[in-house]
């Protein structure tokens, strides 16, 4: 039997067997690889152009996706100031694909730097919906929403141009 496709090795790919925390950090972060990998190889204007009725664009998803990292993981978890955008879906007309990248690659880096010693079970400094959720329910809902906005991603760029896969 032949498969329609073959999967190149990739490597962000998570290990296959891990600790829970070691587990979840690397399939978060190879959500996040794949929302960077998404915006290799396109124009500037076709990187802000709106794809769907809601007015989506490539853009908009990684800047919106900036926003939840600073939000989540700096602010509510570790109770740090962030640089947390009101609108974070509009991108202003002095922003570049490169500075768009730029930003959330940073936005991860520094999540990933307060949330390095945590223990799943470290709750968070602030409290969301009449509760503080701990590290790992911070982590698994990132993981959510970041693969969630990777499909998103996905099929944007399918739309734009044809290019599909992780």
């Amino acid at each position: 039997m032949t498969l329609p496709h073959r999967l190149e090795p990739n490597p962000y790919r998570p290990p296959l067997v891990a600790g829970e925390k070691e587990t979840l950090a690397a399939l978060l972060d190879y959500h996040r690889a794949i929302v960077v990998h998404k915006l290799e190889g396109v124009r500037e204007e076709d990187a802000r152009r709106p794809m769907v009725p809601s007015g989506t664009s490539l853009l908009g998803i990684v800047q919106h996706l900036t926003n939840v990292e600073l939000s989540w993981f700096v602010v509510m978890f570790a109770g740090l100031d962030a640089d947390v955008r009101a609108d974070s879906w509009a991108i202003p007309d002095d922003e570049t694909i490169e500075s768009v990248r730029a930003r959330y690659e940073g936005a991860c880096d520094r999540s990933r730097a307060v949330t390095d010693g945590a223990a799943l079970d470290d709750v968070a400094v602030h409290g969301w919906r009449g509760g503080k959720p701990t590290f790992r329910w911070v982590l698994g809902h990132m993981l959510e929403e970041t693969a969630r906005h990777c499909g998103h991603l996905d099929i944007l760029r399918e739309q734009l141009d044809g290019t599909t896969g992780d």
